[in-house]
């Protein structure tokens, strides 16, 4: 026996121990069983080192070979980057070592003469990444990706409006479409329907951010949005995202009963789970067994059960709930209910002694209780389980350092409905801290206690008028009227109140 084989049966003996040691599966890496779309599924940076390799994705699971399974630290970090679960195993490090050096197999084989396919494929991964970490810096909450005739035009949406970041060429924006449906496991041979899928990153300063892609078969071409959300530590406070201290003594009241529903209504973008969030936090403590289903799970709470949809799974929001409601708990939060069965569970777990949070697409509070019977809610449950509806928006917060005041005409407080207006009022100006004279967003909430004639009107299936007309009886604050309460104290300007409510 030669000394290169005797080293080698050596090497692939002490890799076997290893494996027996942290109690993974050894592996022989066959090249031709690699798949390409594992490899591109982590960021290069993780290869350099040579001691790990993403050899297959089976069952929405990335299968890893590593040379060191006692290297916690790059361990650690790939778990922290990866798009999907990671299962471990052991290989030779030699092996490991080549593969990582050579790349992936389309880029060895099936492009011999690919050298600029492979710059393309370079620019992309350097445009996409350079796109997410402008969008994290400008403080955006999305990223548009919207194919034209010039190439693909990317855009920012910050608080709340969209501008023009800059347009890829055409070759490039393609790269970066397919680039980003590999990190987020989407089907990267599917150009006809829509995609949805998601990836993590960490922002310069370190920051996790979590990453929803759903892609959009355009006539033009393919597009994408993407919706950034950062794991934070801590979620703000109901006083924070601007909610009066009156309609929180309201809001405490209710939850402070330990069952009944509260819904929490919106567009997409509104700041419904953030609601959410905050509301949550007043309720921890270590006597309350609290259990969440969230998509994504957005901020860390201490003591809490946190559950994470998987549709690849079949783990989805109605069948969480039934399992969440096995597990003894006193309050439900449900990320969101989009179908009849998440609904007409969860109304029911709220009659039963839980009290239930959770989000609803809609307009305004009496357009979420129609909603709600529209997904198949009972009347007669929906009226004994609900026990108040939050609706919402979030608007621009002027700039403290630069707004600008002035005097309010006539005409103008006329048009905003509103008797005996201040004589001041603000406006925005721009500085160089702020965005065009905007700093932030703050809420407009508007809180529908469920009870007396409102109740009556649910149960007897009133129209949309009979319930709007019930609700104003509860003598409720619009997000019209907060919204003015703000625009009075000079944290928001009438023109954008306008722009958001009307």
């Amino acid at each position: 026996m030669s000394a290169t084989s005797r080293g080698s049966r050596r090497t692939t003996e002490v890799a076997r121990a290893l494996a027996e040691e942290y109690g993974l599966p050894f592996i022989t890496l066959v090249e031709n069983e690699l798949d390409d779309n594992a490899f591109f599924s982590l960021p290069e940076r993780l290869f350099r080192r040579g001691t790990l390799l993403p050899y297959r994705i089976e069952n929405g699971r990335l299968q890893v070979a590593v040379a060191d399974p006692s290297d916690v630290v790059l361990i650690d970090e790939l778990r922290l980057v990866a798009t999907m679960p990671v299962d471990l195993a052991v290989a030779h490090a030699a092996d490991i070592a080549r593969l990582c050096a050579e790349g992936p197999r389309t880029k060895r084989t099936e492009r011999p003469t690919g050298d600029e396919n492979d710059k393309s494929d370079t620019a992309a991964v350097r445009a996409l990444d350079g796109v997410v970490a402008d969008a994290i810096e400008g403080r955006a909450s999305d990223i548009h990706l919207l194919p034209t005739q010039d190439g693909l035009e990317v855009r920012f949406r910050v608080d709340g409006i969209v501008s023009k970041h800059s347009v890829l060429e055409p070759e490039i924006g393609t790269a970066v479409i397919s680039r980003l449906k590999v990190i987020s496991s989407l089907d990267i041979a599917e150009h006809r329907a829509g995609q949805d899928g998601r990836f993590a990153t960490v922002a310069n300063g370190g920051q996790e951010v979590d990453v929803r892609v759903a892609t959009l078969p355009t006539i033009i071409g393919e597009g994408a949005v993407l919706r950034l959300l950062k794991r934070s530590r801590r979620p703000p406070s109901l006083t924070e995202i601007g909610m009066s201290y009156a309609m929180q003594m309201d809001l405490e009241r209710f939850t402070g009963q330990m069952g009944g529903a509260l819904v929490v209504a919106g567009p997409t973008g509104s700041g419904k789970s953030t609601t959410l969030y905050a509301t949550l936090e007043d309720l921890t403590r270590p006597e309350v067994n609290i259990i969440t289903i969230e998509d994504p799970v957005e901020y860390r709470l201490p003591n809490v059960y946190q559950l994470q949809v998987n549709r690849r799974a079949e783990f989805t929001f109605a069948r969480a709930l039934r399992t969440m409601l096995r597990a003894d708990p006193d309050i439900v939060m449900v990320g969101e209910i989009r179908d009849r069965e998440t609904a007409t569970i969860s109304i029911e777990a709220a009659l039963t002694g839980h009290l239930l949070l959770t989000t609803l697409h809609a307009k305004d509070a009496p357009s979420a209780i129609m909603r709600l019977i529209d997904l198949g809610v009972e009347p007669f449950l929906l009226g004994s389980a609900l026990g108040a509806v939050i609706a919402q928006r979030l608007a621009r917060r002027l700039c403290t350092n630069c707004r600008e005041a002035y005097e309010p005409s006539a005409e103008e407080l006329d048009a905003a409905r509103w008797e005996n207006g201040p004589a001041q009022l603000w406006r925005p100006h721009g500085c160089d801290k702020c965005d065009r004279g905007y700093d932030g967003r703050v809420g407009l909430f508007e809180l529908l206690p469920v009870t007396g004639p409102l109740m009556e009107a649910i149960l007897r299936r009133g129209s949309f008028d009979d319930v709007v007309q019930a609700a104003d009886t509860t003598g409720r604050t619009t997000m019209w009227s907060d919204g003015l309460q703000k625009v009075a104290a000079g944290e928001l300007s009438l023109d954008e109140l306008r722009r958001v409510l009307t």
